[in-house]
């Protein structure tokens, strides 16, 4: 047998690794795989009872990352994994921290076999007590998607999950119902975003006018590039990065001189690769990141470390220009204030087109217009919301 770094023995046997336990207990493992050794190298089922074959819940957890560690998007160039399944930092993040609430709440070395709806209810309760509905949301689909993976694609569990109704996505839809209808409440003002710009460096003020005139976010502001400018149409034609859906946008004269102010002060990147960026950190490093690994000793992801500057530069523009940030603002609310004004234009479809949301069709609709009109209203509405004009 092998120690595998997800922390336990295992064998591949007919081209599937199998597990049999801690790293801690060697013995065991090795009765565990002598148990079932005859069975699995004649490709039959293992005729184990859960005692003898169970995995953990923290086994199973470090399984399926350790499963999919070969699918974490690094950076954001590795826009070819977008297509395979490639997940990226956030959502890597949310799996090992779904998996270290399970362990705490049920227990790390509890069987996962023998967990019942009471166990997933306990769970539900201990979510619902510390988050609000849309992480709550978010790591309920986490859990499900572990659970269901070791049962039926890894085939570590013998029997199929119970989770039971309580703990169901659609059983929050009241909670979540509430909690966008006060998210739709996270608006900037006009007389906000001036104080921003006006206490914000060249770099700041790049990013607030790119965010609040294309509904970018912090990432889009760092993957710009002079490529993605048509300065005589003065249009931004940059596709979004995740899903690679083409993003047009009119772009206002006073964002294209914030970029160029900003790039008289743009430092030298640290990195070749990002050459072409238009914005960059003071350090110059990208804006942001998609994702750090972090691993241990053996070689395990112990973390993907995903950095933000133009979100703590945000927090420090607020502070300096006084404005009371509710818990939850961050830089996105940029890009939801744009969505909402631009949408009391008339036309949501056009704010779909330039916020990168549009199916094929809708997008070939609008920029067959040569002139762009249905874009360039939703732009100079906006405009004229922030402007007073």
């Amino acid at each position: 047998m092998t120690a595998h770094k997800n922390g336990q023995w295992c064998k591949k046997i007919l081209g599937k690794i199998h597990y049999f336990g801690g790293w801690d207990a060697p013995d065991g493992a090795l009765d565990r795989y002598l148990a079932v050794a005859a069975d699995l190298h004649a490709g039959r089922p293992a005729n184990t009872s859960p005692s003898s074959g169970s995995v953990t819940v923290a086994g199973i957890f470090n399984e399926y990352l350790a499963d999919r560690e070969a699918d974490v998007r690094e950076t954001r160039r590795d826009l070819d994994q977008v297509t395979e399944g490639g997940i990226g930092a956030a959502t890597f993040n949310r799996y090992r921290r779904a998996g270290a609430i399970v362990a705490d709440v049920l227990g790390a070395q509890t069987d996962a076999d023998d967990l019942k709806p009471a166990d997933f209810a306990r769970l539900r309760n201990r979510l619902k007590a510390n988050y609000r509905p849309e992480t709550m949301a978010n790591y309920t689909n986490a859990i499900k998607t572990v659970f269901r993976w070791a049962y039926e694609d890894a085939e570590l569990l013998t029997n199929a999950p119970r989770f039971g109704n309580n703990f169901a996505v659609k059983s929050l839809k009241r909670s979540l119902r509430q909690s966008r209808e006060q998210g739709r409440k996270r608006l900037f003002t006009p007389e906000q975003i001036h104080k921003l710009l006006a206490v914000g460096t060249p770099l700041d003020r790049a990013c607030i006018l790119l965010a609040i005139n294309c509904g970018f976010g912090a990432t889009d502001c760092g993957d710009l590039e002079e490529a993605h400018i048509d300065r005589d149409l003065m249009l931004i034609d940059m596709p979004r990065p995740k899903t690679m859906v083409p993003r047009i946008c009119p772009v206002w004269q006073e964002t294209l001189d914030a970029i160029d102010e900003a790039q008289a002060d743009r430092p030298t990147p640290t990195n070749p690769r990002d050459a072409d960026k238009l914005l960059l950190s003071p350090t110059g490093r990208p804006l942001t990141s998609a994702g750090e690994v972090r691993r241990g000793d053996r070689g395990e992801i112990k973390a993907v470390v995903h950095y933000d500057d133009v979100f703590q530069r945000f927090l420090v523009l607020c502070r300096m220009a006084e404005i009371d940030r509710p818990k939850g603002w961050g830089f996105r609310v940029f890009r939801t204030t744009f969505a909402t004004i631009g949408k009391r234009s008339g036309n949501s479809d056009a704010v779909k087109v330039i916020m990168g949301h549009a199916d094929g069709e809708m997008l070939e609709h609008y920029v067959e217009e040569e002139d762009y009109t249905a874009l360039r209203a939703v732009s100079d509405h906006v405009y004229r919301w922030l402007y007073d004009k």
